[in-house]
């Protein structure tokens, strides 16, 4: 029964995706084509060895869309505010580097684009954590008309975009559909930075490492991959007990390269860059 849960709300996802395209198809036999000229998605890279695999499955949408990238700024709420400020369009579409998005996923999401909503959100699949987080497609034109920037300070800066366009009384909508995959694991490097940067991104108050490990345990068990839950461990500890008063930098963290490099010494298979099967 090992990571029975995941596998279920996998398939829960896939099935709600299923219904809404099937929406799709039926509402655009009565009124037409769903019109995406109104959409930019931003793909916001740091580097990530998925990045061209993501822009792929951005560019071969069921419904084509402006498609832009924002390269290697951080902090997080920094590479938003230039998606945001390169959105020319009502709706934009933030798409991290580590996503790659199903087909049909900017359809599903742009059925639900009318009058009085600020925000689309639908799922994405993790095969560490299961059915997790959002991926947004939000009202760009609401935020660049009020100036809006995503607070530096703040531990969610993402969410903070979704506060603001409630607050302005417009609609949240969050479906069940999971409309793609979200894996910052495709090397053993990711996977150590995705866990190291747990305790850094937000006060480790907010964290319980037990949580973590049973999750990554359960996936070294289903997977059989222990070379992979190697580096997501080593990451996490070395993450937990890192400095935190050392200002972290997302792409060249020496602190965090160090303790990578400390990691792969002790493995003699370890190979740079090395993709994960």
């Amino acid at each position: 029964m090992m990571g029975y849960e995941i596998v279920w709300g996998r398939i829960q996802g896939v099935f709600h995706s299923m219904l809404e395209l099937l929406a799709c198809r039926v509402t655009s036999l009565f009124m037409g084509p769903i019109q995406t000229k109104d959409i930019t998605a931003v793909v916001i890279t740091c580097g990530e060895s998925t990045y061209e695999q993501c822009l792929s499955s951005v560019k071969e949408q069921t419904h084509l869309v402006n498609v832009k990238t924002v390269s290697n700024i951080h902090p997080l709420s920094a590479s938003l505010d230039a998606a945001l400020d390169s959105c020319d369009t009502k709706w934009l579409l933030m798409v991290d580097a580590d996503t790659m998005l199903k087909p049909y996923c900017i359809e599903v999401m742009s059925r639900h684009l009318r009058p009085g909503v600020g925000m689309v959100v639908a799922k994405l699949y993790d095969k560490v954590y299961g059915v997790i987080g959002f991926i947004r497609m939000i009202d760009a034109k609401a935020l660049q008309r009020h100036q809006f920037r995503h607070p530096e300070n703040y531990p969610y800066p993402d969410r903070s975009a979704r506060d603001y366009l409630i607050q302005k009384g417009l609609k949240r909508i969050v479906l069940n559909s999971v409309v793609g995959t979200h894996n910052p694991y495709a090397t053993y490097y990711e996977a150590f930075r995705r866990f190291y940067g747990t305790y850094r991104k937000r006060d480790s108050k907010e964290h319980h490492m037990g949580a973590h490990v049973s999750y990554i345990l359960k996936y070294g068990c289903r997977a059989k991959s222990y070379d992979e839950v190697y580096y997501m461990m080593a990451g996490l500890v070395c993450g937990a007990i890192a400095d935190a008063s050392n200002p972290r930098d997302y792409l060249v963290d020496t602190q965090m390269r160090e303790a990578f490099q400390a990691v792969t010494s002790k493995d003699k298979n370890y190979k740079a860059e090395e993709p994960i099967r």
